[in-house]
């Protein structure tokens, strides 16, 4: 097994499913590292936060990842001016921990060579892939420039999108199970046809 230093997992938790927590357990139970950060992006340039302010996302991250050991929740994204970037939330951080790893989904990989800056990203942290449903590994010329940067993870699929969270809440439909438990009894007080400007 590949040891890591620090692992960054990233995403917009908008709000975090029970698969958002279930991939993070299944990586910190299964890799070796010596930090695991779990990081809601900031503000993203591909990516439109829907509904939930920053102040919400990193409260319900915080409730649901920080109940598995040895994982911190960061607000680093929060507190910078525009939009984010992995790049440069990266060189930030390479400034105190030397050994950096991200972790994507099978379908990001995909699409990474899309991403802005993506050759300084890979020479700043290695990318540990996930397996996702309905995507199959195929190799871009990135990963063939710097495949030993890649690490994929032979991991159970869990798939519960934020998206269909948000669709039921909105609808003032249960959304027990989808979320953890106590995500669940944070998001049933928020009036989400209020806060995403939903009449019907």
């Amino acid at each position: 097994m590949k040891k890591f230093g620090t692992i960054i997992f990233g995403g917009a938790f908008n709000p975090p499913t029970i698969a958002h927590v279930l991939n993070v357990k299944y990586l910190v139970d299964s890799l070796d590292f010596d930090n695991f950060l779990v990081m809601p992006t900031g503000n993203p340039p591909h990516k439109e936060i829907e509904c939930l302010d920053d102040a919400t996302r990193l409260e319900l991250a915080k409730i649901v990842f920080g109940e598995i050991e040895g994982v911190t929740v960061s607000d680093y994204e929060f507190r910078q001016a525009g939009e984010s970037y992995t790049n440069k939330t990266l060189e930030h951080f390479k400034k105190t921990h030397e050994d950096l790893a991200i972790d994507v989904g099978m379908d990001s990989f995909l699409s990474l060579p899309k991403w802005k800056n993506t050759e300084e990203i890979l020479k700043l942290a290695r990318v540990i892939v996930m397996k996702r449903g309905g995507y199959e590994f195929a190799a871009h010329d990135l990963y063939k420039k710097y495949k030993d940067r890649f690490y994929f993870v032979d991991n159970p699929i869990f798939e519960m999108s934020s998206s269909f969270v948000r669709k039921r809440l909105k609808a003032d439909e249960d959304v027990r199970f989808y979320v953890t438990v106590r995500a669940y009894e944070f998001l049933k007080d928020i009036d989400f046809k209020e806060l995403c400007g939903c009449t019907n």
